[in-house]
C-alpha cells in the first residue's frame, strides 16, 4: 500500500509503526528521510521520539516529543511517558517522576500506558538524582602481591565503596563529590592487606547525543599493614564516545602522584 499510494501519509504512518514493533529502528529514520511528507505530519513526531528512545539517543528524543506536546491534543499521555523513560536513562529521576504523573493523570491515556508508567513511578521510589552509592566486590588471582621482584602469588578479594552527591545535576552538566573507600586483602597471605581512602570531584558535559567529556580528581590516603602509608593524588580526564546502544568507547589520560614520594608521578594514556 505504501508503493500503491506514495502520497498516502497514513499508510506511511502505519508503516512507521509496524517498523517500530519490528524493531527495525534504524529503517524507520531510513524510510522517513526519503518521506518529507510524513516528517511534517505531527503522529510522526510522537514515532520518532519513541524511536530516538530505542536508538538511545535520549535528548533527541526529549526535544521531539516535546515538540509533539506543544502542538497535539492526541496521546499526550504516550508522549508524556516516553519522556519520562528517557528521564530515567539520563538519571534525572525528578524530571522523570514529573511527566510520569502527568502520563498517568491524563484520563485518556492508554490502558497499557497507565500500567507501565504505575511500575516506573513505583521503580523510582527511593530514587535520588542527588545522591548515588556504588558497591562493588570482586574476586581474582594476583601473580604479584608486593608489586616488586618478590614472586609472591595468592587469591585476591576486593571491595569498592562510593557515595557521590551532585552539586550539579542537568541534563548535559554534572558537577559532583565522592567518597571512596576501597580493601584489597588476599587468602592465603592475609598479612598484605591494603584500605584506601579518598575524596573525589568528578565533573562532566554532553557536548552532542554521542560524545561527552568528563575531569576527575582524588585526594586520598592508602594504609597498609606491610609498607609504609602513602598520601596520593589521582586526576583522570576522559571522552565517552556512544558507539551503540550498550558500548561506549572511552579513550582517557590519567595522572598519578605519590605525595610520599615526589619522582612518582606516572602519567597513562
Amino acid at each position: 500500500l505504501v508503493k500503491k499510494f506514495p502520497s498516502d501519509t497514513s499508510y506511511q504512518l502505519k508503516y512507521i509503526e509496524t517498523l517500530f514493533y519490528l524493531s527495525s529502528y534504524k529503517d524507520i529514520l531510513r524510510f522517513a528521510k526519503k518521506k518529507k511528507r510524513v516528517q511534517k505530519t505531527v503522529e510522526f513526531w510522537l514515532s520518532l521520539g519513541r524511536t530516538y528512545f530505542e536508538l538511545n539517543e535520549h535528548e533527541k528524543s526529549i526535544e521531539v516529543l516535546k515538540k509533539y506536546l506543544r502542538v497535539s491534543k492526541n496521546n499526550r499521555a504516550e508522549a508524556n511517558y516516553w519522556i519520562g523513560k528517557n528521564q530515567i536513562e539520563l538519571e534525572d529521576f525528578d524530571e522523570a517522576k514529573i511527566y510520569l504523573r502527568r502520563a498517568l493523570r491524563d484520563r485518556t491515556a492508554q490502558p497499557w500506558v497507565k500500567t507501565n508508567t504505575r511500575n516506573l513511578l513505583q521503580g523510582l521510589k527511593g530514587k535520588s538524582a542527588i545522591y548515588h552509592a556504588r558497591l562493588k566486590l570482586g574476586y581474582g588471582y594476583d601473580n604479584n602481591i608486593l608489586r616488586d621482584n618478590s614472586n609472591i602469588n595468592d587469591q585476591v578479594t576486593t571491595i569498592d565503596l562510593s557515595q557521590d552527591y551532585y552539586l550539579i545535576k542537568k541534563r548535559k552538566t554534572q558537577l559532583g563529590i565522592g567518597l571512596d573507600l576501597s580493601y584489597q586483602g588476599y587468602n592465603v597471605n592475609y598479612a598484605y592487606q591494603t584500605f584506601s581512602i579518598g575524596l573525589r570531584t568528578d565533573y562532566s558535559q554532553v557536548l552532542t547525543d554521542k560524545i561527552s567529556n568528563g575531569l576527575s580528581v582524588s585526594l586520598g590516603k592508602i594504609l597498609t599493614n606491610y609498607k609504609s602509608d602513602q598520601n596520593y593524588l589521582f586526576s583522570s580526564y576522559y571522552m565517552t564516545y556512544n558507539l551503540a546502544k550498550s558500548i561506549d568507547l572511552q579513550p582517557s589520560v590519567t595522572y598519578f602522584a605519590n605525595l610520599n614520594h615526589r619522582p612518582l608521578q606516572p602519567v597513562s594514556l
